[in-house]
């Protein structure tokens, strides 16, 4: 299930990311929102481990990681 979560939020990332892409040439030095944007969705992605109740195994840990990494 948490995987699940963090992949929904990694989704949720990268289409806001591809929003900035695409409209954020339009406004004046739009690259500290981009890196934002960026950097917001990785924490939000690592921020899964907490919804866990039980310790985090490292397996999850490293595919948190992973789809955390994609977003910076």
């Amino acid at each position: 299930m948490s995987l699940q979560v963090a992949e929904l939020v990694a989704a949720a990332g990268r289409a806001r990311v591809a929003v900035e892409l695409r409209d954020g040439p339009k406004m004046a030095d739009h690259a500290p929102a981009l890196a934002a944007w960026r950097r917001w969705s990785a924490e939000a992605v690592r921020s899964v481990m907490r919804l866990v109740t039980v310790p985090v195994s490292p397996s999850l840990t490293a595919r948190l990681e992973a789809l955390a990494t994609t977003l910076q």
